[in-house]
């Protein structure tokens, strides 16, 4: 009789340690769920300094996929060059037949891939002169969020090369 509990008590011993080796279900849903809900929002602020320091003034782009074939970038200060009429208004009120800018599906592979880098780089964030906060918005409304300062090198480089990318688009 000690003999099968001792053995029962094993395998459910056994059965527990092996359990967490392997994933949760919970977090394999998360995981599915996280693929097909695509990022369509994106926030980057580059804070300029406090009162206390000179520098160049806060930066803040907006992306938004939700809506068009066509990404919609704000920055606030605008810092997109803005397309002027001529003068005559022969083209005013129309739109272009084709719009400019980048294409949703290529914007919203540019989330995934800035997303993936916030992911795996696990730096530390206490504090900066020059902080750099993202805050990638799912389709489902999750968010990713992370703060950190301004870099030539990990997740901070990738949010620079994305902004850069959207500006000019």
């Amino acid at each position: 009789m000690t003999r099968k509990l001792v053995g029962i008590v094993s395998l459910f011993v056994l059965a527990g340690c092996t359990s967490l080796q392997n994933p949760s279900s919970m977090e394999a849903l998360k995981a599915v769920e996280a693929v097909s809900s695509p990022f369509v929002e994106a926030f980057v602020e580059f804070a300029g300094p406090d009162a206390r320091w000179a520098g160049p003034a806060s930066l803040v782009v907006r992306v938004d996929t939700r809506q068009s074939a066509v990404a919609h970038v704000t920055s606030q200060p605008a810092v997109r060059a803005m397309a002027h009429p001529p003068a005559d208004g022969t083209t005013a009120g129309r739109g272009l037949a084709s719009e400019p800018g980048m294409p949703t599906p290529k914007a919203r592979a540019l989330f995934s891939e800035l997303a993936t880098q916030m992911q795996a780089d696990a730096q530390s964030f206490s504090g900066c002169l020059y902080p750099v906060r993202v805050r990638l918005i799912r389709q489902d409304g999750s968010v990713l969020e992370k703060h950190g300062c301004r870099s030539h090198q990990g997740w901070p480089q990738a949010v620079s090369k994305a902004v850069s990318t959207f500006l000019a688009s």
